[in-house]
């Protein structure tokens, strides 16, 4: 079973990264020599391996491919779907998930489409798992492609969205005949809980316990659960599952029903709230998990629970051909594999163990250091507070939150179903002691928050080797406060990059794709520094905490020394709270700044620095205060959002034949001017902003003017994020995001 679910995932993993998908007409002509081989002990391994090659090949060959929508953007179109998920109420507009059943266009058939609407008046019609018939403008999936993640916009692909739409006119909508999801049951208990709180901080929370919904945590909440390790605590899990199968198994066995009875009975109701709650990785995995040793204990196999876990990991693979492309699927599998590594529970001993092992002081210590590589890879930092604050948070979580929690969503349902006024009035009771304890919960995070430290990827490899040589001196004197398994956890900072330095008179320039805006990284031998943060949208979409950050820590960037704020148009200042809250920036100028409005110099690393700006600025963006790098034979400058008035104010201060030029104001046509064009003539220019973007920028015109004077042009629409290398030799392209990444389901540009 082991080899089978490993083989299963390494050829995911394999697939998921293919270019393009190959035919498997050749493969099916193999089949029967595949299944035959099954027979044959020396053959089954390869047998096996054909065979789930070929199912992993047609499971994704199968799923609607995103590239569908690219050759149909913007086209007016009008469907009958459903809507599979949640409706989101953000004030002016709503937004929810459509899967097509039937178009005119038989290509977008089974798609599942991410809806933006405007018209916030139908959240008052619309409903989740209403069948709906609408014109809509389609859009491709779009996301930003830099070096870390690569793509952030992988997850939604794997969690089978494959598009985007506008809502233009809502013409038909209805509830189905038949109750095929829990999305209405979901969606009833989410205004519910809506109505009865109005603790912003308590609400998200009770969702996440019971049905598995976090979107509505704020930014600032989502990072002190980071922070603190405690952000597991609110993913349905084994925690969860556990508990309601107990819980139920006691509960029948109190009433006399037997003990096979009530372990199947249990199991039901396990399936019964994984049904109910989110169709997460963690719910997957633990209701697996929790059937077959329900089933275990039913026929009484002598399985042991790793057997359980192989099963369980076959099982979640077959589930979906993308499943482990998702973080929270190695953050839950990775778990439950280094808790079985530190405990090795039988399959009978394994229904009750769950909690003993999470209450264990040393277990969650051990925990704590061995997914420390985990948490490093995929979130960049990671909390060195945490297992100590889950000592106390696990058991608070366990016998106090989670079970009030889950009452409160039984006396709901008990309601919604027979909506007898004492059960409600019990639900709100319920709900109410409900809020009391989160509020203490988020009392106990607050105070953690304060006290806890995080650590960044850069900075794994030394704390990695004191953490080592403890626990070799702890092993090798015969304490046993550390498990072997914990040492052998202990030696992945392997996983951590290296990071390349550039000598003196050397620089990196990143130009990131953070959409519509601005965020540029320029690191020299010993010092970093950042030009703008980045956009914040009204969607909530934050480049600071989505891109910026994400890139600063893969790059392993210790510090900031200088954030220089262009100006304070949103796209350009938009992330920089979130940056100047969990980065280390020793100082921040803005257009404001003396230094900026003096025409300051500087020389770091032996390269000169110096600012720019018009003081008599009438806008904005014209008072935007640009960055010019000159070193010993590379001239770049970082030119901000002016526009033609400023840059012929500003043409006796700049340099002239430069090498890289950052597009003024994303190439609008209120800017580069031909006089400016003439003097700097840049060997480079690139132009940051958004994929089909609202402005029209770059426009066509502007474009067209550098590449009349001979520049090479590059757009973060287009290539990603885009990094460049200068010193004695000059400035040269390094790479762009996207040449690097091809995916079978990535539209080709």
């Amino acid at each position: 079973m082991a080899s089978a679910a490993l083989t299963l995932l390494l050829i995911q993993q394999w697939s998921l990264v293919l270019p393009e998908l190959p035919a498997t007409n050749v493969l099916w002509i193999g089949s029967p020599l595949a299944l035959a081989g099954l027979w044959y002990q020396n053959l089954r391994w390869l047998a096996v391996t054909y065979l789930l090659v070929l199912y992993q090949l047609e499971a994704l060959h199968s799923l609607p491919n995103p590239r569908d929508m690219s050759s149909r953007a913007h086209s007016l179109v009008r469907i009958r779907g459903e809507v599979t998920s949640l409706i989101r109420d953000e004030g002016e507009f709503l937004s929810y998930r459509v899967k097509v059943f039937s178009a005119i266009d038989s290509k977008l058939i089974g798609h599942q489409l991410s809806v933006f609407d405007r018209q916030a008046e139908h959240a008052k019609q619309l409903d989740a798992s209403m069948m709906i018939e609408a014109t809509i403008q389609l859009a491709p999936l779009a996301g930003h492609f830099n070096f870390h993640p690569r793509y952030d916009r992988e997850s939604a692909f794997y969690r089978g969205v494959t598009g985007r739409a506008s809502m233009i006119r809502l013409h038909h909508a209805y509830q189905s005949r038949f109750l095929k999801s829990s999305l209405p049951i979901r969606q009833r208990y989410s205004h519910w809980i809506n109505a009865k709180i109005d603790d912003s901080r308590v609400r998200p929370v009770i969702k996440a316990l019971t049905i598995g919904r976090t979107d509505f945590l704020e930014t600032s909440d989502q990072w002190l659960l980071q922070k603190t390790a405690t952000a597991h605590l609110l993913v349905i899990s084994g925690l969860h599952m556990g508990l309601v199968g107990w819980g139920s198994f006691r509960a029948f066995r109190y009433l006399g029903v037997s003990l096979r009875l009530s372990l199947a009975f249990a199991s039901l109701v396990v399936m019964h709230y994984a049904w109910l709650a989110t169709v997460d990785v963690s719910v997957i995995r633990s209701g697996f998990m929790f059937c077959f040793l329900i089933a275990a204990s039913l026929i009484r196999l002598p399985r042991s629970s790793w057997g359980i876990f192989w099963l369980t990991l076959l099982a979640t693979l077959l589930v979906s051909p993308t499943i482990s492309g998702l973080t929270g699927f190695w953050f839950s599998f990775g778990c439950v594999a280094i808790l079985l590594l530190l405990t090795r529970p039988t399959a009978q001993e394994s229904f009750g163990m769950l909690l003993r092992v999470f209450l264990t002081v040393r277990v969650q210590l051990a925990l704590g250091l061995a997914i420390l590589p985990i948490t490093a890879y995929f979130l960049g930092t990671s909390s060195m507070i945490g297992p100590l604050v889950n000592v106390i948070a696990i058991p608070f979580i366990a016998f106090i939150v989670l079970p009030v929690s889950i009452i409160t969503l039984l006396l709901f349902l008990s309601y919604d179903l027979l909506e007898l006024f004492w059960v409600e009035q019990s639900a709100v009771f319920s709900l109410t002691v409900a809020e009391a304890v989160i509020l203490t919960f988020w009392l106990l995070i607050d105070q953690a928050g304060m006290l806890s430290q995080t650590i960044d990827l850069p900075k794994l490899p030394v704390v990695y080797l004191l953490m080592m040589t403890c626990a070799f001196l702890m092993v090798l004197s015969g304490l046993r406060w550390v498990h072997w398994t914990i040492v052998i956890a202990l030696c992945a900072p392997l996983i951590v990059p290296k990071v390349w330095k550039p000598k003196l008179g050397e620089l990196k320039l990143l130009i990131m794709d953070v959409g519509q805006g601005t965020s540029v990284l320029v690191q020299t031998a010993h010092h970093y520094l950042l030009f703008d943060a980045g956009p914040r949208t009204r969607r909530g979409f934050d480049a600071g905490e989505k891109v910026v950050l994400p890139q600063l820590r893969g790059l392993g960037v210790p510090g900031i020394s200088q954030l220089i704020i262009s100006h304070d148009d949103a796209d350009h200042v938009g992330g920089r709270a979130v940056l100047e809250s969990r980065f280390q920036i020793k100082k921040t100028i803005t257009s404001n700044s003396q230094a900026c409005l003096q025409g300051y110099s500087f020389r770091l690393d032996e390269i000169n620095f110096r600012y720019s700006k018009w003081q008599q600025a009438q806008t904005q963006n014209d008072g935007s205060c640009q960055l010019i790098i000159e070193g010993s034979n590379y001239k770049i400058l970082l030119a901000g959002d002016i526009g033609l008035e400023a840059e012929l104010a500003l043409m006796p201060r700049l340099p002239t034949n430069i090498d890289l030029l950052l597009a003024p104001h994303h190439g609008s046509r209120s800017s580069s001017s031909p006089a400016l064009l003439n003097q700097l003539m840049p060997k480079w220019v690139v132009f940051s902003a958004g994929a089909d973007n609202s402005f029209g920028h770059p426009h066509p015109e502007i474009v067209a003017r550098y590449f009349n004077r001979g520049s090479r042009i590059l757009f973060t629409a287009q290539q990603g994020a885009v990094e460049f290398g200068a010193g004695r030799s000059g400035l040269q392209l390094s790479s762009t995001a996207r040449s690097e990444y091809r995916r079978f389901w990535l539209p080709l540009r």
